[in-house]
């Protein structure tokens, strides 16, 4: 893939908005697929970030920053005004030593998925008796994922008892599978679901 005009915006959890074009020349790469091995895949874009002379807080340079921070960094890739891709920033870092984090920072993003629904899918044992359209989108509801518009609507009842040691990916999968869905999500960050069978 060919970028023109790349850029990288992060939402950190105090509400701050900083964007930022300093990224390494042919460094950003999407690895991107909808299925591996019959289950839904998660998403992954990698880049490396430039030393940002800039400090944007805190004494912190952006790189700085981005390493210090403990919270969730919602991140969003564009390509001009074109949205690419929506994750968050993975807790796993790697950086060259530089004054203040101001040397390049090599940063993953992961999906939606891999950070709001490999935990537990309640905290106490739950039935459910409702389609599997209403059990799977009350489950990425509760993960605080939003539900791409068009989805198809999976209409047959199902009858599940959760435990609170299941992961609600899992869980997800499972139901999914059995009727020949899978899901992804989309440059926004919206969970979606394609037709795997």
């Amino acid at each position: 893939m060919i970028f023109n005009n790349p850029k990288v915006v992060f939402t950190f959890p105090n509400g701050d908005v900083i964007q930022t074009t300093d990224i390494v020349k042919d460094s950003l790469k999407f690895d991107l697929q909808i299925m591996k091995e019959l289950d839904s895949s998660s998403n992954i874009v990698k880049f490396t970030l430039s030393p940002s002379p800039v400090f944007v807080g805190g004494g912190f340079s952006l790189n700085g920053r981005l390493i210090s921070e403990e919270g969730d960094i919602l991140s969003q890739v564009y390509d001009g005004g074109t949205l690419l891709y929506t994750g968050y920033v993975s807790r796993t870092r790697s950086w060259t030593v530089g004054n203040r984090g101001n040397g390049t920072l090599e940063i993953s993003l992961e999906d939606v998925g891999i950070r709001k629904l490999k935990g537990p899918c309640s905290e106490k044992t739950t039935v459910y008796r409702d389609t599997v359209s209403n059990i799977v989108n009350g489950l990425v509801m509760d993960a605080g994922i939003s539900i791409a518009e068009g989805n198809p609507t999976i209409d047959a009842e199902a009858y599940v008892s959760l435990e609170p040691t299941m992961n609600a990916d899992s869980f997800i999968n499972t139901i999914l599978k059995e009727y020949g869905y899978c899901y992804y999500f989309n440059e926004r960050g919206e969970f979606c679901l394609s037709c795997c069978a």
